[in-house]
């Protein structure tokens, strides 16, 4: 079955031994109904708590209106689409050192902007995902864990069942960061003329 908010919610409440499967988010069973609220806050809660390949975006940066705050050289805009800032990058690549900066109101109060020394910068971050297609296997099963537990007390009526999803949640994001984080690969200098002409 292709991954969708219906699926998720149905490990979720696989996850709390609840027998009764969903067909639809705007069902009217309490099960659904518990899917519907829920849903959306267990993706974003779950999405900040680590630097998710799927949701990893790299975007250079626009100018805010704003002048820059009085201790930073340049103000940008952040993207719609921001749910976590993680690092900048100066281009063309990032160079492995964190280079600062803080998110800060604009001067109404209307948007947030970043405040850097870094010119022309570009910005390493987690995204706001809404289609559940590019989600990785391990992140479903850690947000339908985060969706039990959200539910757990509408569903089971039990604190403790509660506290047992979280706990569960926890233990299984360690393993859920390490599977992620062995995707991709690091930049490494390539094999001098004398090794490679061994082969």
């Amino acid at each position: 079955m292709a991954t969708s908010p219906v699926y998720i919610s149905n490990l979720a409440l696989g996850m709390l031994g609840n027998a009764s499967r969903i067909q639809s988010m705007t069902d009217v069973s309490p099960q659904a109904k518990a899917a519907n609220l829920w849903y959306s806050n267990a993706i974003d809660f779950t999405s900040p708590q680590r630097d998710w390949s799927f949701a990893r975006r790299q975007a250079p940066l626009a100018l805010h209106a704003d002048d820059p705050p009085q201790q930073w050289a340049y103000f940008y805009q952040t993207p719609a689409d921001l749910l976590v800032a993680r690092y900048l990058a100066a281009p063309p690549y990032y160079t492995g050192h964190k280079i600062p900066f803080e998110l800060l109101a604009s001067a109404d109060g209307e948007t947030v902007g970043l405040a850097t020394n870094l010119e022309d910068a570009e910005l390493i971050y987690t995204r706001r995902v809404s289609q559940p297609a590019v989600f990785t296997p391990w992140f479903v099963k850690l947000a339908a864990r985060s969706l039990a537990a959200d539910m757990a007390y509408i569903i089971t009526g039990s604190r403790a069942e509660e506290d047992s999803q979280r706990q569960k949640f926890y233990a299984e994001l360690r393993g859920a960061s390490a599977n992620d984080a062995n995707q991709g690969a690091d930049d490494e200098p390539p094999d001098s003329d004398m090794i490679t002409g061994r082969y």
